[in-house]
């Protein structure tokens, strides 16, 4: 079934079409793939994963059968391929503050955001995760998740979920 807000076929045809990369995922992808793809997050999400990879589609992304799948492959590449521990600590005081201020905007400042996270704070941006809200260049910056589903993903994971206990989610 279709969603309010999926591409119609028209508009998956031509946003697939621009990307020789996006055009070889879909083409070769499973009918879960594909619905999953309508959505225009989620397409924004593998296309992504899909530049970031090789010349040819990813096989990882081939076997991608539902949202979380696809956010969690999406999590492994931007946010745990590298220096995890300092960007996890990082996402888990972001949250934290997010949920309690019950805003999605935090200011980067002590003690949300500590002098040593430049470079994961640097990282996140870069990689979409997060985003830099601040209205002046020369105003302290201003930080948000680049989409809410990134944040209710990390919130999920971060501040949520006990790993000692994981189903306690559910």
């Amino acid at each position: 079934h279709v969603l309010v807000g999926d591409f119609s076929d028209a508009e998956l045809t031509s946003a697939v079409g621009a990307s020789p990369l996006l055009a070889g995922l879909f083409e070769g992808a499973p009918q879960e793939l594909r619905a999953l793809l309508r959505n225009p997050f989620n397409l924004r999400i593998a296309a992504d994963l899909s530049a970031a990879g090789t010349n040819s589609p990813d096989q990882h992304l081939q076997a991608v059968r539902s949202r979380t799948e696809l956010l969690a492959s999406y999590w492994e590449r931007r946010v745990l391929d590298e220096d995890r521990a300092a960007r996890e600590s990082l996402l888990t005081r972001l949250c934290g503050e997010m949920t309690s201020a019950r805003s999605l905007r935090v200011v980067e400042q002590e003690p949300v955001v500590r002098t040593g996270d430049g470079v994961a704070v640097r990282a996140l941006l870069s990689t979409n995760v997060l985003a830099n809200d601040s209205m002046f260049p020369t105003a302290r910056r201003v930080l948000s998740f680049s989409h809410n589903i990134l944040f209710d993903y990390a919130t999920a994971l971060y501040v949520l979920l006990d790993p000692t206990q994981p189903t306690g989610l559910l």
